[in-house]
């Protein structure tokens, strides 16, 4: 399976998932109508206020559920087109055509290394007439430690 067949297939799964959620508020929806005029014909029977309240409480709940069931129609058809666009997008054996060409880098031609405490040190390969440069001279560093110390 290449990763755009995986795509594709994801997006339906979610649209479905997404669809199923639509519908179950769409049930919900339809039940709150159906509770809210029971509620109405107890109240018209009855004259009760609290059947009036659960009734317009029933109404809301409606309101609620119609705006979920768009929501969820929404979000299932976007991923329906997600699904459709994974279906014409390129193939990977088409990806080396979009490789850049003429790409160049900055790299470093000297790499200096920071030893750490304890970690041992690197060796160096210098040009005999640069040598002096990066010679130690262990008395005189010798030396350069006791006049900071004394």
């Amino acid at each position: 399976m290449t990763i755009r067949e995986h795509l594709q297939h994801l997006h339906k799964a979610i649209a479905g998932h997404f669809r199923e959620k639509a519908e179950h508020h769409g049930e919900m929806e339809k039940s709150a109508h159906e509770h809210a005029g029971l509620h109405d014909a107890m109240a018209k029977a009855t004259g009760v206020q609290t059947h009036r309240d659960f009734a317009s409480r029933h109404r809301a709940d409606a309101l609620i559920h119609k705006n979920m069931n768009k929501h969820y129609l929404q979000k299932a058809a976007y991923h329906d087109d997600q699904a459709a666009e994974c279906a014409k997008a390129v193939d990977t054996s088409d990806l080396n055509k979009l490789v850049p060409t003429n790409v160049s880098g900055v790299v470093p031609t000297r790499i200096t290394a920071v030893p750490r405490p304890g970690q041992p040190v690197p060796t160096v390969n210098v040009a005999p007439e640069f040598e002096h440069l990066f010679k130690v001279d262990d008395a005189e560093e010798e030396r350069s430690v006791t006049k900071t110390i004394g």
